[in-house]
Order: C-alpha cells, then sequence, then structure tokens
C-alpha cells in the first residue's frame, strides 16, 4: 500500500511540473510518459509497465534538470554581475531574475525527484519478477493490470466474477485483449443480467462487456449483439452493440443502423457507423434521411441548429460510402 501511495503521489507531481514541458534533445514525448503514468493511477499498468513509465519519467526530469543548468549559466552571464552587487532587483532586472528563481527551484526538485522515480521503477521491477504472493495478494482484489502481464487467464476469469463491477469491467477489456474464448460465455452472461452476487450488472459492465465481445467474431456473439442493440434502441446502450457488429461487418447492422437513424438517440453516430461498415446498402439509407430532414426543417432555432448538425454529419457519412454519385447511378 505504502509503495502504491508513493507511485501515485510522484506521478501526480511528474503531471503537474513536466508533463507540458519540451526538454531539447529529448527523443521521448513527455505528454506521453505523462499519459502513461496516468494509466498507472487507473490502474491499467502492471508492474513491468510501471517500471517503464517511471523510468522514462526520470529521463524527462533529468532532461529538464539540464535544461534548467542552460537557463542558469544564460541569465547568469548576462545579468550575474547586476545580481550579485544590486541590493534589491527591480525593473528591466526582475523578469529575469525570477526566471532564475524559478528555474533554481525546478532544478532542486528534478534533483530529488529523478532518483525517486527510479527507485520506485526498482521496486515495481522486483514486483513484476515475484512469483507469489499472486497480483492483488491473496486476499486484496486482483490487480488486472499486473494479471495481463503475466497472461494468467485464470486469475482475470475469476475477477469477471468479483463484487466490484470496476474490477470486472478491466478484467473484460483485458480478456477481450487476450482473445481470451473461455470469456465467452461469462461475458454473454453479463449481456443477459446474470452474476453470482446478487445485483444486476451497472451501465458501465454491461458496455464493456459488450465491447469485449465484439473481439469474438463467433455467430453467437453477433446474435447475442444484436438482439442487446434491438432491446436497447432508445436507452443510449446500444451504441457499443452496433459499433461491435461494423467491427464484425455483420449484415444484420446495416438494419439496425438505419432504425437508430429514425429512432434512436444517436442518430449522426449511427450515420457515422454506416459509412464504416461500408455496405452499399446503407445508400438508400443514408439518401432516404437526407432526403427526409431537408424536407422538415423546424421552424425554432435551437431545433434547427441541431436539425442541421444532424443533416451535415449525414452528408459527410453519405459522401464516405458513395464518393462518386454518378457511378451509383444518382444522376
Amino acid at each position: 500500500m505504502r509503495l502504491r501511495r508513493r507511485t501515485i503521489a510522484l506521478t501526480a507531481e511528474y503531471r503537474l511540473w513536466y508533463a507540458g514541458r519540451r526538454p531539447e534533445g529529448l527523443e521521448l514525448d513527455p505528454a506521453d510518459v505523462g499519459a502513461r503514468l496516468g494509466a498507472l493511477l487507473d490502474g491499467r499498468l502492471g508492474p513491468t509497465a510501471t517500471a517503464k513509465a517511471l523510468r522514462d519519467a526520470a529521463d524527462v526530469v533529468d532532461a529538464v534538470a539540464a535544461d534548467c543548468l542552460e537557463t542558469i549559466a544564460r541569465i547568469d552571464a548576462e545579468y550575474g554581475e547586476v545580481f550579485r552587487r544590486a541590493a534589491y532587483i527591480s525593473g528591466k532586472y526582475l523578469a529575469p531574475y525570477e526566471r532564475l528563481l524559478a528555474t533554481r527551484h525546478l532544478l532542486e526538485r528534478s534533483r530529488r525527484v529523478a532518483p525517486e522515480l527510479r527507485a520506485l521503477a526498482d521496486r515495481h521491477e522486483k514486483r513484476a519478477g515475484r512469483r507469489w504472493p499472486p497480483p492483488g495478494g491473496l486476499m486484496g482484489p486482483p490487480d488486472v493490470a499486473a494479471l495481463q502481464e503475466a497472461g494468467d487467464t485464470r486469475r482475470l476469469l475469476r475477477a469477471l466474477d468479483h463484487r466490484d463491477d470496476d474490477i470486472r469491467a478491466r478484467a473484460a477489456t483485458v480478456l477481450a485483449d487476450l482473445r481470451a474464448t473461455e470469456a465467452i460465455d461469462p461475458l454473454l452472461g453479463i449481456l443477459d443480467g446474470t452474476r453470482p452476487h446478487g445485483a444486476a450488472p451497472g451501465k458501465k459492465l454491461r458496455n464493456a462487456a459488450v465491447e469485449a465481445l465484439a473481439a469474438f467474431h463467433e455467430p453467437r456473439v453477433a446474435d447475442a449483439l444484436v438482439r442487446y442493440a434491438r432491446e436497447h434502441l432508445r436507452d443510449h446502450e446500444d451504441g457499443a452493440a452496433l459499433a461491435g457488429l461494423v467491427q464484425m461487418k455483420d449484415d444484420r447492422a446495416v438494419e439496425l443502423l438505419a432504425q437508430h437513424l429514425r429512432h434512436g438517440y444517436l442518430p449522426t453516430y449511427a450515420a457515422h457507423l454506416l459509412a464504416d461498415l461500408g455496405d452499399p446498402r446503407g445508400i438508400a439509407v443514408l439518401r432516404d434521411y437526407i432526403s427526409d430532414m431537408e424536407g422538415n426543417r423546424p421552424e425554432a432555432e435551437l431545433s434547427r441548429k441541431l436539425h442541421d448538425h444532424k443533416l451535415e454529419r449525414a452528408r459527410i457519412a453519405l459522401a464516405r460510402l458513395d464518393p462518386d454519385p454518378a457511378a451509383s447511378g444518382d444522376g
């Protein structure tokens, strides 16, 4: 727990002070390192990836420290004599003096932070090489990211039955990434609303299960996604199922997306998915939708703006799907 707390504290310090900097001659992207550390905070990095992110962060901090030394040397060369002789600093010398103080402060911080980041990386590497106890300990919640690094599908499947929906959702995503077909049945069970501990799965978990299932291009999975999309047409929950069917290039997606254009909550998303699907049947669907929209423009300004936005997105989707209308018989 102390390792976790210290990792969180140093990660927050890096993201505050270093993620937005661009030190000279550094191949690493400080913002990318910051994003990986953000994934660490979210529990999405295992110990090996964590150690790598912390070492990269230390390299960024070292590069910032080198920049600080150069900046201090430049300021001292130009203004050092004035600063050493003056009783107080004012006028045109105030800004460079304040910059000098801020740079010295950042240099001191960097000289402290870089070794701490590397020491933490060493501890996470040692943890990565540990085979017992398992990630998360014997009694604690499973460390899904560590289980992913280890490729431990057995414990990930157990995590899919955990009481915490967040842990279950992360396990679903990881099992899909690992293409663990053993996860299909429990994932389908989540869509059916079944779980071992009584309460129905929450929306976040159901969406994670739908997105995970889309990785398995099997007929029974496609059938389940079609049922789910039909059942949730009007409650904002069919988007992931529709995207999964498009990813699987399922023929039934055209009909479902056509229904969503007319009756769903996100018609612009449905138009986008029709273009992604690439099925020529979508051309007629989009043309009919655009024709109806053009003939029914509302009078109220706010409604008109929303209407025009939907119409524009539908036209863009049609242009992607049918870039040459003349060749497809339109004119």
